[in-house]
């Protein structure tokens, strides 16, 4: 059962990773002040109409068409972001000291838990061959 959830939490990551790294484009049209369409995926399709000067409500848009295309583009901002490291001597060494300490400090840990997880010796009072008096010659 763990690992279906973790194919699934897996599967929507990458697919939420695929549609925010993605840009959209979304289209209206618009006659007039009025909108017409809207169009996710493709063209915005147009109304059809000429321009005609009933249609337009001052003198400097009866000069041009009254019908406009308005594209608004959604580009990611999560990929665009780039980091600069900018350090001088003084800084780097002491991110060096730190990760030296932080590491040695680790190691002296091992050294202890591997010497206190070995077990100790068996307690050898009197050496056996002797007390016997068994020798291999």
């Amino acid at each position: 059962m763990k690992q279906v959830y973790l194919k699934i939490q897996a599967i929507f990551l990458a697919l939420m990773i695929l549609v925010v790294s993605n840009s959209y484009a979304i289209t209206s049209h618009f006659c007039g002040s009025t909108l017409v369409d809207v169009s996710y995926f493709g063209k915005s399709s147009a109304c059809g109409m000429m321009p005609a000067e009933d249609d337009c409500e001052d003198e400097q848009t009866i000069k041009k068409d009254c019908c406009k295309d308005v594209v608004e583009i959604i580009e990611p901002e999560v990929l665009d972001k780039t980091i600069t490291f900018k350090f001088n001597t003084k800084e780097f060494a002491a991110v060096v000291y730190f990760a030296v300490s932080y590491i040695n400090s680790f190691e002296e840990r091992i050294i202890i838990n591997k010497i206190l997880s070995e077990p100790p010796p068996p307690d050898v009072d009197d050496d056996i061959q002797v007390l016997h008096q068994t020798f291999l010659i």
